[in-house]
């Protein structure tokens, strides 16, 4: 999806052309918080409480989109417990979630180094949880000392 085919969907107010190539991150009731990508790299955050192209945000990382709905969340909802979550209510993305790309990035990495190391820690995932980055980052950074930049 480019901006102009999302400004096009929100004129139209064609809230699935938006939604179906973003992520869910939380539902609050009749309201759908969402991140997704655009064809350029960027990501962009919305709800559906209204759509109007103001209530749309860019950022340069999905990381980035889902910390902002994070940062709104806890601002509507402050003492927030995962215990609250039902079916129409709740936060459903982990803000501490980050992919081994975005590991690289904002540890100056190299993304085959963070590779190696999830493959040697044995995670069946693509990611790294951000609350264990300490320990993927001294893996990454031995496998770049032992195996060189990847």
């Amino acid at each position: 999806m480019t901006e102009t085919m999302l400004y096009d969907a929100l004129a139209a107010r064609d809230w699935t052309a938006i939604a179906l190539p973003a992520e869910l991150v939380a539902t609050e009731g009749d309201i759908t918080w969402i991140v997704g990508p655009l064809d350029d790299g960027r990501w962009f955050a919305t709800d559906d409480a209204e759509l109007d192209p103001d209530r749309v945000t860019f950022f340069a990382s999905r990381l980035a989109a889902i910390a902002f709905q994070w940062e709104g969340w806890l601002d509507v909802y402050p003492n927030y417990d995962d215990n609250q979550r039902t079916e129409r209510f709740g936060w459903l993305a982990d803000p501490d979630w980050m992919t081994a790309a975005e590991v690289a990035e904002q540890y100056h990495l190299t993304p085959g180094a963070v590779r190696v190391a999830i493959f040697r820690g044995q995670a069946h995932h693509a990611g790294v949880w951000k609350r264990s980055a300490q320990l993927w980052l001294i893996r990454a950074c031995e496998a770049e000392r032992l195996w060189g930049r990847r």
